[in-house]
């Protein structure tokens, strides 16, 4: 079936307090990309946890505002059988471009808690960063998978060597 993408018919999308459309603010997203660095590359640094937790957040309470916007307050229409219970009707919903913006945010918010949530972990049990950063770097795309890669090697890694703690 053809996928095509709608707008708000005014293009004024997707945050009432913002005249700007998905469009013009999809670019702002990509700030996420800051949060993924200082996982990577500056993991000890003591800013990064504050700075990334206060980045997922303010991505989460975007996506919560997009959300409540869209489905609460918006004026556009969901495409016709567009809704959750269905394959073809997830697929009518992510052909509507608010929709499809909404859950690109709820995307980088939700992997950032996960990369946050590898990199706090592993120093905790004392796993090096160098053990797990390709692990923090794939789930940049793929959170699910890296959270289950980080599981096992956390589980194997605590097998060999024992699990650390911060009162270690």
């Amino acid at each position: 079936p053809h996928v095509h993408t709608c707008t708000y018919p005014d293009a004024r999308m997707p945050l009432p307090f913002l005249e700007l459309s998905d469009h013009e603010l999809f670019p702002s997203l990509n700030f996420v990309v800051v949060g993924w660095l200082l996982l990577v590359f500056f993991p000890r640094w003591k800013p990064t946890f504050t700075i990334t937790l206060l980045m997922a957040v303010v991505y989460a309470a975007m996506y919560l505002l997009l959300v409540v916007h869209l489905f609460a307050f918006g004026d556009a229409k969901l495409p016709e059988g567009a809704g959750f219970n269905t394959f073809e009707e997830v697929l009518k919903l992510f052909s509507f471009s608010p929709a499809v913006f909404a859950g690109w945010v709820h995307y980088i918010s939700f992997d950032l808690f996960v990369g946050r949530y590898i990199v706090m972990d592993s120093q905790e049990r004392g796993i090096p960063h160098l053990a797990i950063v390709w692990i923090v770097a794939l789930s940049l795309f793929v959170a699910p998978i890296g959270l289950t890669l980080y599981f096992v090697v956390r589980t194997v890694w605590g097998l060999c060597f024992g699990v650390k703690t911060k009162s270690d």
